[in-house]
C-alpha cells in the first residue's frame, strides 16, 4: 500500500504582542488559508486518516482550521516535539504513526516543514526551503508502505501548493 504524507507549514500567524513564540496565534489571513487548504484536500480527495501537529498555538489552529473544512476531518494529535523540529524529529514522529493510516497530515513550523519536504521528495533539485515555504504551504507526498523506513529522496512529490495558489483557485502539482 503507498501512504501518502501532507507536510503543511502553519498558516499566517500575528506578529506580535504575545508572551513567548509557541503562544502566537494565526490572524485573519491565517484563518482564511488553513480553511482554504482544507477546502484543496477536499477538492483534490487529500483528506487525511490521521492529523498531528506541533502543539504551538498557531499550528493548532492551522490544523483545527484544515480539519474542521473536511467532512469528518481526522482526530488531531498535539505533539510537542513538533515545535521547531529538525527532519531527524519530523521522521520519529511520523515513525509513530498508526500503521492502518493511508493519508497524514503534518502540520508544523519552518525550516523544519520544508527541510522534510526536500529530505523526503526524489527530485530535491525542485526544492528551495528558504523561498518554496511560506505561511500555509502544502508538500503532498507519496511514500512506501513503511511510517517507521521513509529515507532520503523515497517520496515522489505529487503537489506542492502555496497560498496565492490557493486564493487564485489554482493547484499546482509538481
Amino acid at each position: 500500500m503507498v501512504r501518502e504524507l501532507i507536510i503543511l507549514r502553519h498558516a499566517h500567524a500575528d506578529a506580535g504582542g504575545f508572551a513567548s513564540d509557541f503562544e502566537r496565534v494565526l490572524d485573519d489571513r491565517g484563518l482564511e488559508q488553513a480553511a482554504a487548504v482544507g477546502a484543496w484536500l477536499g477538492a483534490h480527495a487529500a483528506e487525511p486518516d490521521h492529523a498531528v501537529c506541533s502543539a504551538a498555538r498557531r499550528a493548532v489552529m492551522t490544523a483545527r482550521g484544515v480539519c474542521a473544512a473536511l467532512e469528518g476531518g481526522p482526530e488531531l494529535v498535539l505533539e510537542e516535539r513538533l515545535y521547531l523540529a529538525d527532519v531527524p524529529t519530523c521522521l520519529d514522529v511520523l515513525a509513530g504513526a498508526p500503521r492502518a493510516a493511508r493519508r497524514v497530515l503534518l502540520v508544523a513550523h519552518n525550516p523544519g516543514m520544508a527541510e522534510l519536504a526536500a529530505h523526503l521528495a526524489s527530485r530535491r533539485s525542485d526544492w528551495r526551503p528558504g523561498d518554496f515555504f511560506p505561511p500555509a504551504t502544502l508538500a503532498h507526498l507519496a511514500l512506501p508502505d513503511d511510517w517507521s523506513a521513509l529515507s532520503g529522496g523515497c517520496g515522489e512529490l505529487l503537489a506542492h501548493v502555496r497560498p496565492q495558489d490557493l486564493t487564485d483557485g489554482l493547484s499546482r502539482p509538481a
